[in-house]
C-alpha cells in the first residue's frame, strides 16, 4: 500500500515539475528568484528591464523581467532553437513578405513567425529576402490601434 502512495506522489511531483517547466518561457509568468538588477535589457516598448538568463532544454534564453518579477520579454540567439524550420543566421527568404516587416526605431526590424515568436534583424538596415535572422523573441505587442503617445507614456512609467 505504501509503495502505491509513493509511486502516486512521484508521478504527481513529476507532473507538477513538467507543468512548471512549460511556464518558464511564457510571457506574464512570475519568476521565483529576483534578478541581480545590474544587467538590463532593452525591450520593444522602449523600456529597460532587468535581465535574467536561463538555460531551458539546452537553449540559452534572455528574459526581460519587470519590477513585479513578471516575464515581459523573451529572446534567444541560440542556434539550436528552430521555429517553423528556421534557425538563427538562416536567410528569411522562406517567410519574407515586404508588407510583413515591422520596425521600431532604435530597436530593430522584425517579422512575425508564428503566434508567439518573432525573428529580429539589424535595427539600421531594412531586411531583404537575403537577410539573416539575428535573434528570436517573444513579446506581447499592444493593440495596433494604440497611439504612439500612449506607448511613450507607458514606457516612461515603466522606466521610473
Amino acid at each position: 500500500m505504501n509503495l502505491k502512495i509513493t509511486i502516486f506522489l512521484l508521478i504527481l511531483l513529476s507532473f507538477k515539475t513538467s507543468c512548471n517547466n512549460q511556464k518558464i518561457l511564457q510571457l506574464g509568468t512570475k519568476v521565483n528568484e529576483n534578478s541581480n538588477g545590474k544587467t538590463k535589457i532593452f525591450i520593444p516598448n522602449g523600456s529597460i528591464k532587468d535581465l535574467k538568463e536561463i538555460k531551458h532544454k539546452g537553449i540559452l534564453y534572455k528574459l526581460g523581467i519587470s519590477k513585479t518579477r513578471e516575464i515581459q520579454y523573451i529572446s534567444t540567439c541560440d542556434t539550436k532553437l528552430k521555429i517553423k524550420g528556421l534557425k538563427i543566421n538562416d536567410e528569411i527568404s522562406k517567410i519574407f513578405d515586404e508588407t510583413k516587416i515591422n520596425h521600431i526605431r532604435g530597436w530593430g526590424y522584425y517579422i512575425k513567425i508564428n503566434s508567439e515568436w518573432y525573428a529580429g534583424f539589424n535595427f539600421r538596415i531594412k531586411p531583404t529576402k537575403s537577410s539573416r535572422i539575428e535573434w528570436f523573441f517573444k513579446y506581447d505587442f499592444p493593440d495596433s490601434k494604440m497611439i504612439t503617445k500612449e506607448l511613450l507614456e507607458n514606457s516612461l512609467k515603466d522606466n521610473n
